[in-house]
């Protein structure tokens, strides 16, 4: 079997992708299947950082291995050789990891440098991340070590030349103006191409002129290429393209109540919110707009636009209406600072 190409390498913050599965193998434990793909944006599990979960062809991915240079998935349900299939990592976890993987870098360099010690164990929990030194270390030191990792931090980004184009190592978060094949700092190697720029789709134009709209600055809402995540009031927004012909805006609002469910139901099945539909995963609600990417460029195309800038509001509003009336709790993506 071929090896599965990594779409994560050239793009750590690519989060989806379109892919062929190649081997499909039945789980009986999960009632799913480990499913190879020829290429994917899962991250497996290795190097101390666990992997990606998410989403492939409507079913969970729940662990992601690696294997003589092909990645299984752990898959929730069966899925069929040869089909090709929709993949979306989780975000929020994957951005998480390499946050507290550069935060080892740093935190490994510093020690290395001010007292000596080796970094020889390193692991990323649930809950914290834990890293094994050659040497002893009192608390007053390892907060030492720590004020000084955020003030090399906040250095690096105060002193960044935003005159020229750099890129971020994604080992140790180094911004690099000039072209290399590894990283000047902690030596990883760089992506292919990756200093190669690229300028933003008509696609990309449109969303990020909806988001403006919202009163929000549309390049801190990039995730990737072509996608976007930001809060509006405590409503988290996401907006990316599914399936290379849709458009997709939707929020996970709130989080069905433990009891008396049928009010919030009826409400959810027999309340008109064109253009948008309410959805639920789980115990998740969800509003979501979806439009096929050809009405972009149609004469429809101020009226979608209205409608992505509109869904924000609309959310807003939304989680607040759900929580007073039905007694729903907030998700566990809202904002909690706005609540």
């Amino acid at each position: 079997m071929q090896r599965t190409e990594k779409y994560f390498e050239p793009d750590a913050f690519r989060t989806q992708c379109e892919s062929v599965i190649l081997a499909a193998e039945p789980d009986e434990k999960t009632g799913g299947g480990r499913i190879a793909l020829d290429g994917t944006v899962f991250y497996p599990e290795g190097g101390g950082q666990p992997c990606d979960f998410g989403v492939l062809g409507g079913a969970r991915v729940t662990d992601v291995q690696e294997k003589d240079g092909i990645i299984f998935h752990l898959c929730s349900a069966p899925l069929e050789v040869g089909s090709c299939v929709h993949g979306t990592i989780d975000w929020d976890r994957r951005l998480m990891h390499m946050r507290e993987h550069s935060g080892e870098h740093i935190i490994s360099g510093i020690i290395c440098h001010t007292h000596g010690y080796s970094n020889i164990g390193f692991h990323m929990g649930k809950d914290c991340v834990t890293i094994d030194f050659s040497g002893p270390l009192t608390a007053e030191r390892i907060q030492e070590a720590e004020d000084l990792a955020n003030q090399k931090v906040l250095e690096n980004i105060e002193s960044l030349d935003r005159s020229v184009f750099n890129v971020q190592c994604n080992s140790c978060d180094e911004f690099i103006s000039e072209e290399d094949e590894y990283c000047p700092c902690c030596g990883d190697k760089l992506p292919e191409e990756i200093f190669k720029e690229r300028g933003l789709t008509d696609l990309a134009v449109f969303c990020e002129e909806a988001i403006e709209a919202m009163g929000l600055n549309p390049v801190l809402a990039r995730v990737g290429y072509e996608g976007w995540k930001f809060y509006k009031g405590s409503s988290e927004i996401r907006m990316f393209v599914y399936d290379r012909s849709y458009l997709f805006a939707t929020s996970p609002l709130n989080i069905l109540p433990k009891k008396n469910l049928e009010p919030v139901l009826t409400y959810l099945l027999q309340t008109e919110i064109a253009p948008y539909r309410f959805g639920l995963d789980g115990n998740q609600i969800y509003l979501s707009y979806r439009v096929h990417i050809s009405d972009i460029f149609s004469d429809y195309s101020e009226n979608v636009k209205t409608n992505l800038t509109h869904l924000a509001f609309k959310a807003d509003d939304l989680d607040n209406y759900l929580v007073d009336t039905f007694g729903c709790e907030f998700s566990e993506y809202a904002n909690k600072n706005a609540i």
